[in-house]
């Protein structure tokens, strides 16, 4: 029986053309990626935003965050070729909506008109003094020994630490400071508002490791506060302490008279209060 012979010739007819397919696929998915590549390197802010606003109707964000975390390493690239800060444009979009620019202007203005806390007046000033001179002369005191000054707050009264005679670096109120604490204490009985106990010191560093004039501002303030609530009876839920260290100084602390008077403890009335 004779074997019957394949015929070759003609290249296999139609089944040679199917690479071609596989190719234009290829080809096509090429071009879509590389169209991919230049639409997400010009990022269109309000387009990204409503995309991300889209995803939200299936009900779960918690992803959102993620996608605008990573958009930043995503352009990070297309950023250092054309200069445009990419990463931190992405990082700054919000889905807070946007505030109207007509409404700013108006905004602006009331914040403008709102009338800023205004110093004590010159009769709270006077009556605070009339009253602390009184409780000095009744003391022996000399009226030196306290300046009554008005403060946006308030009307504080301010005494040297000198004159409470703490020693240098030291907590301890001396005799002649408690005879001070206490005609202070009179003035402060005679008014229902909230008084602030605050320590300041000079710029000279202690010599105490780990203890700095943050530390001795504040203890110093908290010794008169101590004194003011356990023996004048001052009601504690009124005063309250705190120190300022060397950092509101009312002189330059060019010279020894002048840090002096930074060295003080301020007994602050809130009578500006509402």
């Amino acid at each position: 029986m004779a074997k019957r012979r394949r015929d070759n010739k003609g290249g296999g007819g139609d089944d040679a053309d199917r690479w071609l397919g596989t190719y234009g696929d290829m080809v096509t998915l090429l071009m879509a990626f590389f169209v991919m590549l230049y639409a997400i390197s010009q990022v269109d802010d309000a387009k990204f935003i409503a995309l991300v606003r889209g995803l939200d109707v299936f009900g779960n964000t918690s992803n959102l965050d993620g996608m605008l975390d990573s958009g930043p390493a995503l352009l990070d690239e297309g950023a250092a070729q054309d200069g445009t800060d990419t990463g931190n444009m992405i990082g700054e979009l919000s889905l807070e909506p946007k505030a109207d620019p007509e409404q700013e202007p108006a905004q602006a203005a009331a914040e403008r008109e709102t009338p800023k806390e205004e110093e004590a007046t010159e009769d709270q000033v006077d009556e605070v003094s009339r009253h602390l001179d009184a409780a000095l002369d009744r003391a022996g005191l000399p009226r030196t020994v306290t300046d009554v000054r008005g403060d946006p707050r308030g009307v504080v009264i301010s005494v040297s630490s000198d004159d409470l005679h703490f020693a240098l670096g030291s907590t301890e109120i001396s005799q002649l400071g408690r005879r001070i604490i206490g005609a202070i204490a009179s003035v402060v009985r005679r008014y229902d508002e909230d008084v602030v106990v605050e320590g300041h010191t000079d710029n000279l560093p202690l010599r105490r490791p780990g203890y700095s004039n943050w530390n001795l501002s504040t203890d110093r303030a908290v010794a008169v506060v101590d004194r003011l609530q356990r023996v004048h009876d001052i009601n504690p839920q009124r005063i309250s302490a705190t120190g300022y260290g060397e950092y509101q100084p009312l002189e330059s602390n060019t010279s020894a008279s002048k840090r002096a008077r930074n060295r003080r403890v301020d007994v602050l009335l809130r009578l500006n209060e509402e």
